[in-house]
């Protein structure tokens, strides 16, 4: 009897571990497939609330050719001379990727990762620049509730007469504790080279721009991510800034604040910055014409009496003073810099 059994064994053995083997294949591939079926219907949804919120910021979206797929192993979707781009009456601006690949993860179906070409090409001003990037990397987390978090890398990227850029690095993600909702992000671009022929006076390398703030409350409901926003807005959601670097010699800043909108969503960064060469800073961008000199004289002033040595006996000061910073306009001490502002105000 036990020498049946083992010829049985034998003698089907093969085809029993073939049929179990065709049927794990035939999960893995089902699976894959449901994976890559859910990141198309993820990034369809997200792709729709992107043009929405681009089209009324007056920015658009153009590409020769999109393509779908749930079949492919290697990418759910492909994008070929992908150009994001505003008219903006008569100053063009436009950035062009000319491919774009969005991928599903094998066995985690709410991980989307994708591929950005290496050159890439900017036109402001009528002028366009090429870009080229060695290495990127990109990828987000999706859960029930949503956006999970998001990585983005990418180093030596260079822009053609503007800046070579060593690192740029931007990090997101979701913590709830005990209800309190908070999206966490950290956004941290390293050496970064200018290239133009004016650097306002200042280094010519920028060693570090950092800043890690936190977005409370959660953006739900509406049909556009400016609808969400609405929501958000009205629901008392905010913006912290737990830290803000930006080491441009001669200028060192370390700095905390927080982020208000007005009824038009206009944002105003209000910060309390500690400043090493915040002084002969303004003294450099007066030179160069960027602020006004009436108010840099006043603010210096002001600035003059704070100013405090980092250690006895030398030349270098430490300055505690409030930042304001909106799209037209930055406030030292109240204190408007940009002469824009002020032609504006005498027009109307």
């Amino acid at each position: 009897m036990m020498s049946k059994i083992g010829q049985f064994r034998k003698k089907y053995m093969l085809a029993i571990t073939t049929g179990i083997g065709v049927f794990v294949l035939g999960l893995l591939v089902m699976w894959a497939l449901l994976a890559r079926s859910y990141g198309i219907v993820r990034f369809k949804e997200e792709f729709s609330k992107m043009i929405a919120a681009l089209n009324q910021a007056g920015y658009d979206i153009a590409y020769d050719n999109i393509h779908f797929t749930p079949v492919s192993p290697f990418k759910i979707m492909e994008i070929q001379n992908l150009r994001i781009y505003s008219p903006g009456d008569g100053a063009y601006k436009e950035w062009l990727i000319p491919s774009l690949s969005v991928n599903a993860n094998l066995l985690d179906y709410r991980k989307l990762t994708f591929d950005l070409a290496e050159q890439q090409s900017f036109t402001v001003g009528g002028r366009q620049y090429q870009a080229h990037c060695e290495n990127s990397d990109v990828v987000l987390n999706f859960d029930d509730e949503g956006l999970y978090s998001l990585l983005f890398f990418v180093k030596q990227f260079t822009i053609q007469d503007f800046a070579e850029i060593k690192s740029i690095r931007i990090a997101m993600q979701r913590n709830e504790t005990d209800g309190n909702f908070v999206m966490e992000n950290f956004w941290d671009v390293r050496n970064v080279r200018l290239l133009t022929e004016n650097t306002w006076n200042m280094s010519e390398e920028i060693s570090e721009l950092y800043v890690n703030f936190d977005l409370k409350n959660r953006f739900v409901g509406g049909g556009s991510y400016l609808a969400a926003f609405d929501a958000w807005q009205k629901n008392g959601g905010q913006i912290d800034v737990n830290k803000l670097i930006v080491d441009w010699k001669p200028l060192v800043m370390v700095a905390r604040g927080a982020v208000e909108f007005d009824k038009g969503r206009m944002p105003r960064l209000r910060l309390i910055s500690t400043s090493k060469e915040l002084v002969p800073t303004l003294d450099n961008l007066e030179k160069a014409q960027i602020i006004d000199s009436k108010s840099s004289f006043v603010a210096k002033i002001i600035l003059a009496k704070k100013s405090q040595p980092v250690v006895e006996g030398e030349d270098y000061y430490t300055i505690i003073t409030p930042l304001e910073i909106t799209p037209s306009q930055v406030m030292i001490e109240g204190i408007p810099l940009l002469p824009q502002l002020k032609t504006q105000a005498g027009a109307t």
